[in-house]
């Protein structure tokens, strides 16, 4: 599908359709009756791998009253963030100019740090996953006509906290021990507050449990960032794998060599070494 606004093709993430009443037809009958309809209706031809706005669809498919929902929250791989975008600057106002280069664009929000200052960043949310994927691809992003440099988003890694027992193994929910005072470990009444200093529970420190200065805290986030970072190499090169070829195991049996077996089944040598770049970021 083409937009009058680029003449490029988007893609959009998926729309959920409910039917408000009993639909005997078959799937393929629903889609040769969607993409009539948008054919007569807006003169361009509909597959349906690429939808477009929700408040474009049809109200009806085979004579059926039909509910369009789109997502509340689209995924973190519809998001990039830009960088170097300044402090003063209102991401309304450039969410407008950007928008006409960018037609999959719908979203601004600027990045904020714990006590709630703001970054000289913001989180630019699209409705097309190739567009984002391309900007990435470029490591740039055209703001005014200067070159802000882009990267990936990622949700937050966020540590457990047990409210009860204050470790961070498991949740609150499923803790069955007592709760201790967030701010000594110790068990007590908390009704008129704590007069014990700050102790960790997790490492004996002079702070509340989950400070991001406890070593614990520390070492959780390190683990649970490297698994992160090597689950999102793991699919990069998954990515490239199919982008380069479709392998089939049964086109290419494993050798065998006096007791050894060698298999041609293995993971070309620059994909491997993207994985390994991406596991030392």
């Amino acid at each position: 599908m083409t937009h009058p606004a680029s003449y490029s093709k988007i893609i959009f993430p998926p729309i959920i359709v409910k039917f408000k009443g009993d639909q005997p037809a078959s799937i393929k009958e629903i889609t040769d009756d969607l993409t009539s309809k948008w054919k007569n209706q807006h003169g361009i031809d509909l597959t349906i791998t690429a939808r477009f706005e929700s408040n474009r669809w049809p109200r009806t498919l085979k004579e059926v009253d039909i509910e369009v929902n789109v997502p509340r929250q689209f995924p973190p791989a519809y998001s990039l963030i830009i960088q170097q975008f300044h402090r003063n600057w209102n991401e309304d106002e450039w969410l407008i100019e950007l928008q006409q280069r960018y037609v999959s664009l719908y979203k601004i929000a600027r990045m904020r740090v714990i006590d709630g200052s703001s970054l000289n960043a913001v989180r630019a949310d699209f409705k097309s996953i190739k567009e984002v994927k391309t900007l990435i691809k470029s490591g740039k992003i055209n703001i005014g006509g200067m070159i802000h440099p882009v990267k990936p988003y990622h949700l937050p890694i966020r540590i457990n906290k047990c409210l009860k027992c204050l470790r961070h193994d498991h949740t609150t929910k499923s803790c069955s021990l007592r709760r201790l005072c967030p701010r000594c470990a110790e068990e007590h009444s908390l009704e008129h507050g704590c007069p014990n200093r700050e102790r960790c529970i997790n490492c004996g420190g002079d702070h509340i449990f989950g400070h991001s200065v406890c070593p614990v805290v520390q070492e959780k986030r390190r683990a649970l960032i490297e698994q992160a970072n090597i689950q999102r190499a793991e699919l990069l090169v998954r990515a490239e794998q199919q982008q380069q070829y479709a392998f089939q195991g049964s086109d290419y049996p494993a050798l065998r060599n006096g007791n050894q077996l060698h298999s041609s089944c293995h993971i070309p040598r620059q994909s491997m070494n993207r994985l390994k770049d991406h596991m030392l970021r």
